[in-house]
């Protein structure tokens, strides 16, 4: 698993870990920011505002 998202609903936090040298390393406090994701053979873009609505 190259990343790792932890959603807090109640306080509309996300929080995204990208796995880096064998250790997740902390990318952003997501609230109604876009994340990249690279998944080997695509890359996303996901919009956390959207999950809050």
């Amino acid at each position: 698993m190259r990343h790792y998202v932890i959603v807090d609903p109640e306080e509309q936090l996300a929080k995204v870990y990208s796995l880096h040298e064998g250790r997740y390393i902390k990318v952003m406090d997501a609230t109604d920011e876009c994340c990249d994701f690279d998944l080997g053979k695509c890359r996303i873009s996901f919009d956390f505002s959207k999950i809050w609505a």
